[in-house]
């Protein structure tokens, strides 16, 4: 399967676009074709019914190419802008999606920090309690006394 975008040459137009390149072709041949039938039948009326069909024909087909071309260019223009307009589009939802990534990432951290410190601080405080308990068992054990304030209320 082919890529919509792959052509196989300048004047070939991706398969996704082929329906607007088709509207805008129709659109101005249909407007040029009223515009000559008009012109030749008004203008010309001295004209035979062949002969004005014939000059319909003679004054549309220089106007095929235009309309070849201009239909190329506008659906070109047009693929471009949408182009350009989607690649806008997903850059700023790539950067929020950084940004609240980021910003999530933070808050786990932080989150991740809280926990670590007060893991730290129980075992901190757990070793300070098992010091001043260690202190107070070898003053009993001598027979000292001991004055020492537990910790936390020093």
């Amino acid at each position: 399967m082919q890529d919509e975008r792959e052509r196989a040459a300048i004047w070939s137009i991706p398969i996704g676009w082929r329906l607007l390149y088709l509207l805008l072709f129709s659109t101005q041949f249909i407007a040029v074709s009223a515009v000559v039938a008009w012109y030749e039948i008004a203008v010309n009326t001295a004209d035979t019914w062949p002969q004005t069909i014939i000059a319909i024909g003679n004054g549309i087909s220089p106007w095929v190419i235009v309309i070849v071309a201009d239909s190329a260019i506008i659906t070109e223009a047009t693929m471009l802008v949408s182009q350009y307009l989607i690649e806008k589009y997903h850059n700023k939802r790539r950067r929020e999606g950084r940004e609240e990534g980021i910003k999530i990432g933070e808050e786990r951290g932080i989150k991740v920090g809280e926990e670590r410190g007060i893991k730290v601080g129980r075992e901190e405080r757990q070793q300070q309690w098992e010091e001043w308990n260690r202190r107070r068992m070898e003053a009993e054990a001598a027979n000292r006394p001991f004055t020492e304030p537990p910790p936390g209320q020093n």
